[in-house]
């Protein structure tokens, strides 16, 4: 009877433990998700701010973060498992819609200045083509070439596929049109060179 006593108190003392121990890790389980419940509720918080942010990549850059973030933190009681995740989830789709839309936009005016690049590049090699007479028509043409460079500096990015088709065309046509100017120049000054020589050749003969 003794042996069972002390048995029986044994073991009242291990199932006094076992439920000690068992409280215990509840009450610091309970802990860990009120933390956790805490650091992912400033999660959403801060998501739901980068709705707002007007710089979209930044916003979604700062997201991709935060979903790194929310993947490390240890868990929430299930009571609040699936609303805060929807809190989350709801800010992420609307930061990457408006991800999605500034995308678009960059990409429909990136076709413009594509479209006037085009044009630029087109009356580039109107001008390098044209035939002038005199000094007045070349000074105007060279004016108006010079024009278009300052233009197309002002244009923003084309998209990335036609960048060096557009620009290698744009320079090519510039550059042809201020080669013909130079030998145009020269030409000029060896006329204006050699009629000096023959009217001072005149001269001396008139002497």
């Amino acid at each position: 009877k003794e042996d069972v006593k002390e048995l029986l108190d044994q073991y009242n003392k291990v199932v006094q433990k076992f439920y000690e121990y068992v409280e215990v890790n509840k009450e610091l389980r309970e802990l860990d998700f009120k933390k956790n419940f805490d650091i992912k509720t400033s999660f959403c918080e801060k998501a739901e701010e980068l709705v707002l942010e007007t710089n979209y990549s930044k916003a979604k850059k700062e997201l991709q973060d935060l979903h790194k973030k929310w993947k490390e933190t240890g868990p929430v009681s299930n009571e609040h498992k699936d609303e805060l995740w929807a809190r989350f989830q709801n800010a992420t789709i609307k930061i990457n819609e408006n991800y999605a839309k500034h995308i678009e936009s960059i990409k429909e005016q990136q076709e413009k200045n594509l479209e006037s690049k085009r044009f630029l590049v087109a009356k580039a090699e109107e001008y390098s083509g044209a035939e002038y007479s005199n000094h007045l028509e070349w000074k105007e043409a060279s004016n108006q070439v010079v024009q278009l460079q300052k233009l197309w500096k002002k244009i923003g990015y084309v998209p990335k596929e036609f960048n060096n088709e557009v620009y290698d065309k744009f320079k090519a046509a510039c550059d042809k049109f201020f080669d013909r100017i130079r030998t145009y120049y020269d030409e000029t000054e060896k006329d204006r060179d050699d009629n000096y020589q023959k009217k001072l050749d005149l001269c001396i003969q008139a002497e």
